[in-house]
């Protein structure tokens, strides 16, 4: 189901894509940074104890690029190549 969230982080991704394009820069991907670990009420402790930042960070890594739950991450990366002149 596409709730407003949904649709805001979509947009939001199509946006940068076509703002990094649009300098020139090709084979744009969008990397969702923090994913959506961070909405963990008990965030800190986890991240305090090796193991579950581990599974934090791998949960984190598996959906960088998954554009359903971009929208949790409250920053986002493009990356590029940039075309020579």
């Amino acid at each position: 189901m596409l709730t407003r969230e949904t649709l805001w982080a979509r947009r939001c991704v199509q946006l940068l894509n076509m703002l990094v394009g649009e300098i020139g820069c090709r084979d744009v991907r969008v990397f969702g940074i923090e994913g959506p670990g961070w909405l963990l009420p008990d965030f800190q402790s986890r991240w305090n104890d090796d193991t579950l930042r581990a599974e934090l960070l791998t949960v984190a890594r598996l959906l960088e690029e998954e554009k359903s739950v971009m929208g949790a991450s409250a920053h986002l990366l493009a990356v590029g190549r940039l075309e020579s002149a």
